[in-house]
């Protein structure tokens, strides 16, 4: 699989976390990563928290350039 296909496989609008114990049967060592997730339900990239944050910025842009455009 190429660059680009990956690209068009990944959905930035479904970011889904999941929690993975460090230490079986041990609650206290559950670890939350988020994922992107590509259209078939598959976790492709865990991210950091900076780039939750600013995949979520980039969705406002977007929006308020939408908005813009429409004036």
């Amino acid at each position: 699989m190429d660059r680009e296909e990956i690209k068009n496989r990944i959905d930035f609008n479904n970011i889904q976390e999941i929690e993975i114990e460090d230490i079986k049967g041990i609650p206290d060592t559950i670890i939350k990563t988020d994922y992107l997730v590509d259209f078939e339900g598959n976790f492709i990239i865990p991210l950091t928290p900076l780039e939750v944050k600013l995949i979520e910025k980039i969705k406002e842009l977007e929006a308020r350039i939408l908005e813009l455009e429409k004036k």
